[in-house]
């Protein structure tokens, strides 16, 4: 009777200490500069299902799909990117910006995007829509990047404003650069809306807008 009251013990014990732990960080590292989606969003997988030829048997993971994972996740995340152009090209949902999909990165979670270098890692919306869109809880630190050719048409909260970055959440920017973004009202970089912000190092072409 005692040793199975101390097996009994030992387990709640484990249970609640598994209960009361944060939840693992899930890192990813970006492989490719192509713009494709995540084949299964949740999964802990950052994988948009293409199998690259070098080195093989590797699955692509581009800097979408991984902001899709990482912001699926509970947690905080790193998400790696290293040297070049990442083009947007492709569109995902993002409820938070005016509903529908986008073809802005949204960040929804707790994700860190660290580049190689603002010289050297390059994000551009081709001024199609603007480059990344923080939801509000939120909590986004980007460095390392240049953020350029982001463009953003419309008036309301969400869908004006920003044409580099909407800001809905907390951000952090280090060491990275804004250039050539606009909106319909002014070449605006970052928006934001009251939430903290915190700006080291970080070069800006344009103005930035705080409501």
């Amino acid at each position: 009777m005692f040793v199975r009251r101390l097996y009994l013990v030992s387990a709640l014990l484990l249970v609640a200490g598994a209960i009361g732990q944060p939840a693992p960080a899930q890192n990813f590292t970006v492989n490719s500069t192509t713009d494709n989606a995540d084949s299964k969003v949740g999964d802990g997988v950052c994988s948009t299902g293409v199998a690259l030829v070098n080195p093989p048997g590797t699955m692509e993971c581009t800097l979408r799909a991984a902001i899709q994972e990482a912001s699926g996740l509970a947690g905080a995340h790193v998400i790696t990117v290293s040297t070049g152009t990442y083009t947007l090209t492709d569109s995902t949902p993002c409820p938070a910006s005016s509903g529908g999909v986008h073809l802005h990165y949204c960040i929804s979670g707790n994700v860190s995007i660290l580049g190689a270098g603002a010289s050297t890692t390059i994000l551009d919306a081709g001024h199609a829509d603007r480059v990344i869109f923080i939801s509000p809880n939120a909590t986004a630190q980007i460095s390392g990047v240049t953020i350029q050719n982001g463009h953003q048409s419309g008036g309301t909260y969400d869908g004006g404003g920003g044409g580099g970055i909407m800001n809905q959440g907390t951000l952090t920017v280090l060491d990275s650069v804004f250039r050539q973004n606009e909106e319909d009202v002014a070449d605006i970089d970052v928006e934001y809306h009251d939430p903290p912000r915190i700006m080291v190092r970080a070069v800006f072409c344009g103005p930035i807008w705080i409501n």
